[in-house]
């Protein structure tokens, strides 16, 4: 759990998320690191007393988050990769939904680092992505992916952290990563399915199984149709059908899920909240889900 997350927000603007079950109350201890008193931070130190060692004999280094590009840490890491030219890939983490200024500041030094990657997270498409990730603008986020790619970065992934609510928009984006392929460049947009577990209200097997086996059933139909497509690869196409096996065959998120119906009370009263706290509404994000109960 992240207090970054949705329901990390929920709970940090305006605490506890009442009535439910199980998983999120996991919230209230949970504390974000901070900096010392006095501003320093000793694992930042403890690295770049590290580092002279470390480029030495490191191939590929990953910032990961939070969101990197607000760190003026990871721009002094920057300024160390086009200065000192280790012989180092750098990747890095983004929700790409940042300022302007900070998009262009990572594209400017993406045209020095010409093996800089990005990974972005995204598993919707339009109003549904922008409901489950707080503050998304997707056809901004999309912008900034096109932004870079024009700037060099020729590695962009999309990461996608699969939940019940996804699955209603998740060929929509998979279409809009295959239109990027055709105009843009083949290898934009490599993307991952990654099951959220954790909580389980929000994972997949929440939905009630006659949900399920239809989701299942259109995204084994989008995967057909794609059968003369060259920009769908075999990693691509084996972690779609791992989630169709998924939803056909798995019967519970983790060992110690409470009842479906648990669940679903608990799905529906932490969204209700989502949608008061948060100036949204799941009906009109995710029309699909008001006839599944």
């Amino acid at each position: 759990a992240d207090l970054r997350s949705p329901g990390g927000k929920v709970y940090r603007r305006a605490g506890r998320v009442d009535h439910l079950t199980r998983d999120m109350n996991v919230l209230e201890k949970l504390r974000l690191w901070t900096r010392q008193s006095d501003g320093s931070n000793p694992y930042v130190e403890a690295f770049w007393k590290w580092w002279p060692e470390l480029s030495r004999n490191l191939t590929e280094l990953r910032v990961t988050g939070g969101e990197p590009l607000l760190s003026p840490d990871f721009w002094k890491l920057v300024e160390r990769f086009q200065t000192e030219r280790p012989n180092v890939r750098l990747a890095v983490n983004s929700n790409l939904g940042v300022k302007t200024e900070s998009i262009d500041r990572l594209a400017q030094a993406a045209r020095e680092l010409p093996t800089l990657e990005v990974y972005t997270s995204c598993e919707a498409f339009g109003a549904a992505a922008e409901y489950i990730r707080d503050g998304m603008d997707y056809r901004q986020w999309r912008d900034n992916v096109f932004k870079l790619h024009r700037a060099g970065v020729r590695k962009i992934h999309v990461m996608m952290t699969i939940n019940a609510l996804c699955l209603f928009s998740l060929t929509d984006l998979f279409d809009d990563i295959l239109s990027w392929r055709h105009e843009l460049d083949p290898e934009i947009g490599s993307f991952t399915l990654n099951i959220l577990r954790f909580p389980a209200f929000q994972n997949v097997l929440v939905l009630p199984e006659e949900t399920r086996r239809e989701r299942a059933r259109h995204l084994t139909a989008w995967l057909d149709r794609q059968k003369s497509e060259p920009y769908l690869y075999d990693m691509e196409i084996a972690e779609i059908r791992r989630l169709v096996e998924y939803l056909e065959k798995v019967p519970r998120a983790h060992d110690r899920e409470p009842a479906r119906r648990v669940l679903w009370d608990d799905f529906q009263s932490f969204y209700r909240q989502y949608d008061i706290r948060r100036g949204k509404s799941l009906a009109d994000a995710i029309p699909a889900l008001s006839s599944v109960r």
